[in-house]
């Protein structure tokens, strides 16, 4: 079984081996070029600003605070946001900025808004505290909600966008896919006799013997003198 595998994977890698260059510049104007472009085009920093709120007191009766927590990314909550954030943003867009996290053990919740600046995340994480305790009490008739910390420029956080290093390694790979699948396409179509073997194989006849090339410049540095011998079954030098 080990030595059927060997056979029939050695001619695939000598063919990989052959075309490497293939491989490598597909790989290199695809997954390269690609990510170039996306980076280029596209922020590689994101910012991300934290505020609380305090849902309840100590005269009120226990809140569900799953209920609490989810509204934050309620429509009827992110369409308010929206009318107070300056410019045009759709709920869709704010929702995929917005990450909620209920504090274990308390009534408490932390909300963290991710834009491009510091400014931005800023700007949209106090919008969310600010419209919140007025919509909490719209839909549950809770209004003891207030906002317990807001956020600021000198706490936010920025780091390296995933989004563009994600999108890098996938052009990465699919460029290293099309070069190996261009280097088995010119192979297959490539019809040229390389090796004894194949002249075995196709004949069904043993080689008896071989030429190796000869360019002039060998020719011209060969002493004029020296006489080729041609025996059976030994290449001529």
């Amino acid at each position: 079984m080990s030595e059927s595998r060997e056979i029939q994977l050695r001619p695939i890698f000598n063919s990989l081996a052959k075309k490497w260059w293939i491989i490598l510049c597909f790989t290199l104007i695809i997954g390269g070029g690609g990510s170039y472009y996306f980076q280029s085009d596209s922020s590689s920093t994101v910012a991300s600003a934290t505020a609380s709120v305090l849902v309840g007191d100590s005269e009120e009766p226990q809140v569900n605070m799953s209920t609490m927590t989810a509204l934050m990314n309620e429509a009827a909550m992110l369409e308010t946001v929206a009318e107070e954030l300056p410019g045009e943003a759709g709920i869709s867009e704010l929702n995929g900025k917005i990450t909620t996290e209920e504090v274990e053990g308390s009534q408490i919740i932390r909300v963290t808004a991710m834009d491009e600046t510091p400014e931005e995340a800023v700007v949209l994480a106090n919008t969310i505290v600010e419209v919140y305790p007025e919509i909490a009490y719209e839909i549950t008739g809770i209004d003891t909600a207030t906002v317990l910390s807001e956020a600021n420029t000198s706490n936010a956080v920025i780091s390296a966008s995933t989004g563009s290093n994600r999108i890098a390694v996938i052009l990465m790979i699919i460029g290293l896919g099309a070069g190996v699948g261009a280097a088995f396409l010119l192979d297959s179509i490539d019809h040229r006799i390389r090796t004894e073997k194949e002249i075995e194989q196709l004949l069904e006849t043993p080689v008896l013997g071989s030429m190796s090339r000869i360019d002039k410049l060998s020719m011209k540095s060969a002493p004029k003198n020296q006489k080729t011998k041609l025996e059976r079954g030994k290449k001529i030098v």
